[in-house]
This record gives structure tokens, C-alpha cells and sequence, in this order.
């Protein structure tokens, strides 16, 4: 997610002047805003990241390696 966010935060800068017509009272660059959808991520990251963990916990792999 880190690295996600790193390369976002980069592409807001590189895309800032396109998209400034279309922010209303917003900087492009404005700290806090990306800092809100950075942390506005992470429980969806967070999710994202349980459930098919979870999924995969209920497999018991003993008769999945005794398979032939």
C-alpha cells in the first residue's frame, strides 16, 4: 500500500495542472487531502487483505499435499 500510495502521490503532482480546473477550493497538493485518502485506503487495503487470508486459513493442507 505504501508504494501504491508513493506512486500516487507522484502522479497527483505530475497530473496537478490538469486536474486543478476541476478541484473546488482544493489544492492538487494539498497535504492533508491526500493524507485523508491515503488513510481513507486502509481499512479498504486492510480488507482486502483479510478475507481471502482468512479464505485460505480454512484449508487444511494435509490432504491437499496428500493428493496425487
Amino acid at each position: 500500500m505504501g508504494i501504491g500510495i508513493l506512486l500516487a502521490i507522484l502522479g497527483v503532482y505530475a497530473a496537478g495542472g490538469l486536474i486543478r480546473g476541476l478541484l473546488v477550493d482544493v489544492s492538487p497538493w494539498d497535504p492533508l487531502t491526500l493524507s485523508a485518502a491515503g488513510l481513507g485506503l486502509l481499512p479498504v487495503t486492510i480488507t482486502a487483505c483479510y478475507v481471502p487470508a482468512r479464505r485460505v486459513f480454512r484449508i487444511h493442507p494435509a490432504p491437499l499435499l496428500r493428493q496425487d
